[in-house]
């Protein structure tokens, strides 16, 4: 094996190792998508060398064109994968236009594969460097190729463009993924000329990928907590509105609130500072500074309610213009969407009162995190907090905590709008929190021997999930302390029949000891 073969060798391993690596830190800030994206990239491009290598110094060429054709192949996926990576860290093209392009590039993969008139011996042509010590088997590039190569140049250079266009203004904060995209872009277009028979000189642009996976990916792989992605997003939000003419669109923002400012008759800092809280446990409720909005200022207003539930839904994340226009206008001009938008935002600030509650940074839209309390937000941070004092040993404080969160959990998230994009997996996260939050009051107040507080808490666990038995051992548990056995045992049935009902399962071992022991002492009459 040449030291060439074993660098591509080593290439591809690395990008094996940092595909996993990618994977695993999405999956636990699932936030970063991007990681997600370039994870997908390296497997691409991992792949495309792979089948790379097996064309070099071979035994059969036959066998290694069919390597070649499979490496072509990967080229359109791959560009795929590029474009896809650099628009989901930033919004650079429009959504239509990359699914046009990823549309192309794998309709253009599938011909590449099955083109019958390519790859074949009679358009074969090794190409040797005897300085490295080996040949690479290839054959003269068919027309859908060259095609390829020419989109891929294209889009190359309208990348480039569009990401320089971005860090110039500031938009693109990361360097070295610039620097990193010019670096292998270049590599590739020398590629590209390399397979062209232009340049004589061997492949060169894994070395150069490998340089652009290292400088992003240091970047890229930050783990941040959900404490430490609010704190960046309240710095991002509070340098945006200190900063003068951040953009066009956000100088157009500053003339609406100031025309909304003026139609108040000019509010005092002292009003300007007033909280909007929104409840969104149970039924969709906005109070300003205690007191409730009426509904029918905006539930009757399917678009305003819908950029109220985007928002809602986002909190914390905020929502990208873009994707907000899609949502609320399809199919309309970015032109009139953008007007349609405007005009939304100003009646959304004068129902809440507060200009300043509903802002733009850096092309994405938010409630102001210090201006708008959100009540399942504070349900995770009495849930965290209670958490953490637990894991302190400071028990009676964790369970107060608890309790805080239990009291403001008056509803299931958005059961308002069950089906709402995106409110499902909260949905879920927000009951799994509140059912360990009811399994650590239960074993607090079996300890404690709390019989009223076990039954309240263990009753409540069961409204909320009828099928966990661990709720019903500690309901009975509760009824047994109370000398109420025989209801014990009477609701045991009950709860035999839901499980055959709804699982077409048996109580478990556990659940029938607890019942026997209650039977022992209670015998049915």
């Amino acid at each position: 094996m040449t030291y060439y073969q074993l660098s591509c060798y080593l290439v591809v391993t690395v990008l094996v190792y940092r595909t996993f690596h990618n994977l695993v830190l999405y999956f636990k800030n699932r936030k970063q998508s991007y990681l997600l994206y370039f994870a997908l990239l390296q497997v691409t491009y991992g792949a495309y060398l792979f089948c790379f290598t097996q064309t070099i110094n071979v035994e059969n060429p036959e066998k290694a064109l069919v390597w070649e054709r499979m490496e072509n192949a990967f080229v359109p996926i791959f560009a795929t994968c590029i474009a896809l990576f650099v628009n989901n860290y930033k919004r650079i093209f429009s959504k239509d236009f990359i699914l046009l392009f990823v549309f192309l590039n794998l309709l253009l993969a599938v011909l590449l594969f099955h083109d019958p008139n390519a790859y074949t011996i009679s358009v074969s042509h090794p190409r040797i460097f005897p300085a490295l010590g080996i040949v690479i088997y290839e054959t003269d590039q068919p027309i859908i190729m060259q095609y390829t190569y020419l989109s891929g140049i294209l889009m190359i250079v309208w990348t480039l463009i569009k990401v320089t266009t971005q860090f110039l203004k500031n938009r693109f904060r990361n360097r070295f993924l610039l620097y990193g995209l010019i670096l292998f872009f270049s590599s590739v277009i020398v590629d590209i000329l390399v397979a062209n028979d232009i340049l004589p000189i061997p492949y060169t642009s894994h070395f150069s990928f490998l340089v652009l996976m290292f400088s992003v990916d240091s970047f890229l792989t930050v783990n941040k907590s959900e404490r430490e992605v609010r704190i960046e997003f309240k710095e991002s939000v509070s340098k945006w509105l200190n900063k003068p003419g951040t953009s066009q669109f956000a100088n157009r923002e500053k003339e609406e609130r100031s025309d909304l400012s003026e139609k108040v008759n000019k509010p005092s800092k002292a009003q300007n500072s007033k909280k909007l809280r929104v409840k969104v446990l149970g039924p969709l409720e906005l109070d300003l500074d205690g007191k409730k909005i009426s509904a029918a200022e905006y539930s009757s207003k399917k678009k305003l309610l819908k950029l109220i539930k985007l928002l809602l839904v986002r909190y914390g994340k905020g929502i990208h213009k873009e994707e907000l226009l899609e949502n609320l206008w399809p199919g309309m001009s970015e032109k009139n969407a953008l007007n349609s938008l405007h005009a939304l935002l100003f009646r959304l600030r004068k129902i809440l009162g507060n200009p300043e509650a509903v802002v733009f940074a850096e092309d994405r839209l938010y409630f102001h995190p210090e201006l708008v309390e959100a009540d399942f937000v504070e349900f995770e941070r009495e849930y965290e907090k209670g958490g953490k004092l637990l894991r302190n040993k400071k028990e009676e404080e964790a369970i107060s905590a608890y309790r805080s969160a239990q009291e403001l959990y008056k509803g299931d998230f958005f059961e308002f709008d069950l089906y709402f994009p995106e409110s499902e997996l909260k949905r879920e996260y927000l009951r799994k929190n509140l059912i360990e939050i009811y399994k650590c009051l239960c074993e607090f107040a079996q300890r404690s021997g709390d019989a009223p507080s076990l039954l309240s808490d263990s009753e409540s666990w069961i409204r909320l999930d009828d099928l966990d038995e661990r709720a019903w051992r500690f309901h009975f548990e509760s009824l047994q302390l109370l000398d109420r056995k025989n209801e014990a045992l009477r609701k045991f049935e009950d709860m035999k029949k839901i499980l055959k009902k709804e699982l077409g399962v048996e109580p478990d071992q556990e659940t029938v000891s607890l019942i026997e022991k209650i039977r022992v002492i209670s015998p049915v009459n």
